[in-house]
């Protein structure tokens, strides 16, 4: 039996290697954000936090859902690329957007482990809930964007010559020249990640824990 001090060194050990990845992610040019031109960028960074979310759970997914919320907002400070950024200056927009897409993929990863038990459906199961949690990142980023400065958006695309009917409409719009194609990026490399570090014996006991299981 792993003792109680063991425990909590490899799970700080895990959150740490995590971290570290969404800093480089967040913080070097063109890895986790990807400026396409000043109205078009991709973004990776919700990778890891869905990662943290399959191995610790909804705890997990709100604690680095933070992580990018928060450096999505220091970036949007510090070093503005795209048209949107000024609006990520706003840490209302920033950050509770990125802490409900955490806290629901650790309990979509919940349920996966709670209903699907052959184990040949968890790697679709787990492409399905990926897919799905990036699209909802985008919806809800955006839909928080909507809601506090849903107009101020409009005019500053339409500064940029990027012209929508209504706020819906460029909603849309970046689900499908963005969130569609992170949806699909996520679906294809987060089943692979996850069970490639399900099978490590120090994530094998923290999902032990996460999930009251060993799987």
């Amino acid at each position: 039996m792993i003792s109680s001090p063991r425990l909590r060194i490899q799970t700080m050990s895990l959150y740490a290697m995590l971290l570290t990845i969404l800093l480089m992610m967040g913080f070097i040019p063109s890895i986790g954000f990807i400026t396409i031109n000043p109205a078009v960028s991709f973004t990776l960074m919700h990778v890891p936090v869905i990662i943290a979310a399959f191995i610790f759970g909804w705890k997990g997914g709100v604690a680095f859902g933070f992580g990018f919320g928060l450096i999505s907002f220091i970036q949007a400070v510090s070093a503005p690329r795209g048209i949107l950024d000024p609006f990520f200056q706003n840490p209302l927009i920033a950050i509770p957007p990125r802490l409900i897409f955490g806290g629901l993929t650790g309990l979509g990863f919940n349920l996966i482990f709670r209903f699907v038990k052959v184990s040949i459906l968890q790697k679709p199961a787990l492409a399905i809930v990926a897919f799905l949690a990036t699209v909802l990142h985008t919806i809800l980023t955006l839909s928080f964007m909507g809601m506090i400065s849903g107009q101020a958006v409009l005019s500053a695309l339409e500064g940029g010559d990027i012209f929508f009917a209504n706020y819906g409409a460029f909603i849309a719009a970046v689900l499908a020249l963005n969130g569609i194609w992170e949806a699909l990026i996520a679906m294809l490399i987060i089943p692979l990640i996850a069970l490639a570090v399900r099978g490590l014996p120090m994530v094998k006991l923290m999902m032990a824990k996460t999930y009251k299981e060993i799987k």
